[in-house]
């Protein structure tokens, strides 16, 4: 079962995804509030495995056509940024 039907599963139908990209990878849990949680590095390799970028292309990519699109929906899906150990 992918993550997207994995969703719709828990009745969330109308939980806002992103396309067009779709992210699926990226995807990583529902917030309490039935949003739909991405983690912004896995959205980034996600385009370096299927698009023709490089990591620096594929994060302008991201933070122009995605996070910028989310808006003050309440609906909107998070995108989380990892804070990893050194």
């Amino acid at each position: 079962m992918t993550k997207l039907e994995k969703i719709c599963e828990l009745g969330l139908e109308d939980a806002v995804i992103f396309s067009e990209p779709a992210y699926e990878d990226a995807i990583i849990g529902i917030s309490h509030d039935h949003r739909v949680v991405y983690e912004y590095n896995k959205m980034v390799e996600g385009l370096l495995a299927h698009e023709d970028l490089t990591e620096e292309q594929a994060r302008e990519w991201i933070d122009y056509n995605t996070l910028r699109s989310l808006g003050y929906n309440d609906k909107a899906p998070i995108v989380i940024f990892s804070i990893e150990e050194d």
